[in-house]
């Protein structure tokens, strides 16, 4: 109860945070050819004083990306 409490919370924070209309928007404004690189992930983070993992899940959850490459790129040496 208390893991599935703490998500729900994450996930409100979230969409606080990184509204979808102004997140989508500033996504078309950074990727290149409709493709996020992992430096234009850390810029999107920044810009928006959230977590790079805070960023990806939320992304993940408005289909800009897969579930997949949220967990490759947190698994990446190199984005931390």
């Amino acid at each position: 109860l208390w893991r599935y409490n703490e998500q729900l919370a994450n996930a409100f924070a979230a969409t606080l945070l990184l509204p979808s209309e102004v997140l989508q928007r500033e996504i078309k404004k950074i990727s290149r050819a409709n493709k996020l690189t992992k430096a234009s992930l850390i810029i999107l983070s920044r810009q928006f004083e959230v977590s790079l993992e805070a960023l990806l899940w939320r992304i993940k959850f408005l289909n800009v990306i897969k579930e997949d490459d949220v967990k490759n790129i947190l698994k990446d040496d190199e984005v931390k």
